[in-house]
């Protein structure tokens, strides 16, 4: 789809008129910190189409990279206007390093050179490319000076509007990889950490007989036209947020379907489909809103544990999860869901971001505080009651005095905890999703 798609045209008065609305924004800026450097963002689209969903979107892409560019802000203004979305960012960083790294996004990021990214030091001066020796910004067609591509107008609009619809294709590519790459990753990930109480890794099958690590990763390869497919949709999804979930659900009834095929009728990641099918897609859906991560997973998945467990005491034939919450209140990864996952979020998320060691140490220790941290249906089932939660609190206790993963000791009880656990035929499945979560969170901000 073109970048212009639903866009409403804009006259060349209210192209000045927004222009001169900005530099008195500037100077607003200016007076309230007259010794900050100060950088402007916008978006450097020709023609007379300045703003549409996909320009949104491009723009909510560029202040993603920006904002972790320039970490030290004293203040943002984000305008969304018909002539185009600006921002203004005030930092604490020379001018002169400010503009270098201006150029270096403009340059190196997909979506950098449909940016105009401005830096005014304390001086009011505007810094340009010129004035530190930089080279100068290249033709969206040729490879030319823009400038003066511009100024012949060399190239007819039909072939610069491909070229910058080429970006944008470019740039949503790149992206559907990285998210989609990220799912996979996550469920690798967590399927590689050992030893686990119970469950699968690369050297016990714990308490799951009819599988393997090698199951697993053919299950979860299994999953990539899946998340394919989340992304495109969430991407582009326009109708409502419950309404998107139940398309969630549409297409995660048929990846079931797949994984089944590929496993041979053994559920290894049943549980994931569901959970991260609805991070996945609310994370992709956040890209085209300005909406918190956690409240769009709220708003999608509103009213989904009265829905789930209406009518319990009527039905003949309960599932596991059904007769917990008739028993023990206990609503599970739907009540984990509804309230935005708030473990991962909340605590395991912080806590990975944290924690030092091997990446194999720090991924245990996150699903060990997961485990303590909510009722894990799946080791309730198992254990044919509510008392086993008692028993995993003093034995992760135990875990960490010991030091956790970090120490040979604490190994070694992990270790006996598996057999343990094997013994008696306990898994910790639950928990197992909420870190395949949590890995995928922070392998979008590449920091695994």
């Amino acid at each position: 789809m073109s970048i212009f798609a639903k866009g409403k045209p804009v006259s060349l008065p209210e192209i000045l008129a927004s222009k001169v609305a900005r530099v008195a924004r500037l100077k607003e800026v200016r007076q309230k910190f007259s010794d900050a450097t100060i950088i402007s963002i916008t978006l450097n689209i020709p023609g007379n189409i300045k703003n549409s969903r996909q320009i949104q979107l491009i723009f909510r892409a560029g202040m993603r990279e920006l904002t972790g560019v320039f970490m030290t802000q004293w203040e943002m203004t984000h305008l969304d206007l018909q002539t185009g979305p600006e921002a203004i960012l005030v930092v604490d960083a020379a001018a002169n390093t400010c503009k270098r790294k201006a150029v270096t996004f403009e340059t190196d990021f997909v979506l950098g050179r449909l940016f105009d990214v401005d830096v005014l030091a304390a001086d009011r001066k505007n810094l340009s490319r010129a004035t530190l020796e930089m080279p100068c910004r290249t033709c969206y067609v040729c490879a030319e000076d823009a400038k003066v591509c511009a100024r012949s107008q060399q190239h007819p609009w039909i072939e610069i509007r491909k070229a910058l619809d080429a970006i944008y294709l470019d740039y949503v590519r790149q992206d559907k990889e990285k998210w989609v790459s990220s799912a996979i990753r996550a469920m690798l990930y967590e399927v590689s950490v050992t030893p686990k109480p119970g469950l699968v890794d690369p050297s016990s099958q714990g308490s799951h007989q009819d599988m393997d690590a090698f199951l697993f990763i053919d299950s979860a390869i299994s999953l990539r036209p899946y998340f394919t497919a989340l992304y495109e949709v969430s991407l582009s999804w326009t109708a409502s947020l419950p309404s998107l979930f139940e398309e969630i659900r549409r297409l995660g009834i048929k990846a079931e379907i797949t994984m089944l095929k590929t496993t041979e009728d053994v559920n290894t990641h049943k549980g994931v489909i569901f959970s991260l099918g609805i991070l996945f897609s609310a994370s992709v859906y956040q890209k085209q809103v300005s909406l918190d991560l956690q409240n769009i997973i709220c708003q999608m998945l509103a009213g989904l544990t009265e829905q789930a467990f209406a009518g319990l005491p009527n039905k003949s034939t309960l599932t596991a999860g059904e007769s917990q919450f008739l028993s023990y209140g206990l609503t599970g990864v739907r009540g984990e869901a509804e309230k935005g996952f708030p473990t991962v979020f909340d605590l395991a998320l912080p806590y990975l971001k944290n924690r030092k060691g091997t990446m194999n140490d720090r991924l245990l220790d996150t699903l060990m505080l997961i485990a303590t941290s909510i009722q894990d249906t799946n080791l309730i089932k198992r254990a044919g009651g509510i008392h086993v939660l008692d028993n995993l609190q003093e034995q992760v206790t135990h875990y960490f005095d010991l030091g956790g993963a970090k120490t040979t000791a604490g190994k070694a009880y992990m270790y006996q905890l598996d057999q343990v656990f094997i013994r008696q035929n306990l898994s910790l499945g639950g928990s197992a999703d909420l870190l395949i979560l949590t890995i995928f969170l922070e392998l979008l901000t590449d920091a695994l």
